[in-house]
């Protein structure tokens, strides 16, 4: 083999992007609401705030619920089909390689923070995204804060991040990205707005907004020279239901 040819692919994927976090986090303040959510669009929703208009909830309470309560939620959390997701990309790229004769490597590196799994609890997971992922070379278990998975951090050692929590990201990072871009890695997050479109804008305003301008293309479109973003439809980022399968 032409150690020429080989590439390596590192992606780093939050654990909540591979686990429902929301969706748990609002089943811990209110089981009700939960079935409220999926029965009325969760995996098509647009912005997290579907959490008060559906179900009801105080988003302050929901936010504060998912970061002071981090390991009842993760444990409380359901699966996406991020993994899946993962898979079907891996899978796609193995396909262009043999028509291009190529030989790279994939590799899983799992964000778990703010938690901190043991030796036994790291091992556990690795062998099950084995098991879900075969085709992947390695797996790796960390827990990195945000604040250093750095435009830096990114460049020296992963190829794509899959995240949740990219408008969190791109407010810490914006500046830096400006002084230090990173186009050739991408950012996997969901479209998901911050705010309801409809609370700033006109009907007619939001109505172009959403459905004539695309802002998702435009926003990547506007980054593009910094930092390569590739925005999915939120079920990947969802809890798998029999109406979503894996």
């Amino acid at each position: 083999m032409d150690k020429n040819l080989l590439t390596e692919f590192n992606w780093l994927v939050d654990l909540g992007a591979m686990l429902d976090y929301r969706l748990a986090a609002l089943y811990l303040i209110d089981p009700n609401a939960t079935l409220a959510v999926l029965d009325n669009g969760w995996h098509d929703r647009t912005t997290d705030l579907m959490v008060e208009d559906i179900g009801g909830v105080d988003p302050a309470l929901f936010k504060k619920t998912l970061l002071e309560k981090a390991s009842d939620v993760a444990q409380a959390s359901m699966p996406t089909l991020i993994t899946r997701y993962i898979l079907e990309r891996v899978r796609d790229s193995q396909i262009e390689e043999v028509v291009a004769a190529e030989f790279n490597k994939h590799h899983l590196t799992i964000n778990t923070y703010p938690l901190s799994f043991t030796e036994a609890e790291r091992r556990t997971l690795v062998d099950i995204m084995f098991e879900q992922i075969p085709i992947i070379n390695s797996v790796e278990v960390v827990s990195i804060s945000p604040q250093f998975i750095t435009p830096r951090y990114l460049k020296g050692k992963h190829k794509f991040y899959v995240t949740y929590n990219f408008l969190d990201w791109i407010k810490l990072y914006d500046i830096e990205l400006n002084n230090y871009p990173i186009p050739d890695v991408t950012i996997i997050a969901p479209k998901l707005y911050e705010t309801r479109p409809e609370d700033t804008l006109t009907e007619e305003e939001t109505k172009r907004f959403t459905e004539e301008l695309n802002p998702w293309i435009a926003f990547k479109v506007s980054w593009g020279p910094f930092i390569g973003i590739q925005f999915e439809d939120v079920r990947w980022f969802s809890v798998i239901t029999p109406k979503i399968p894996a």
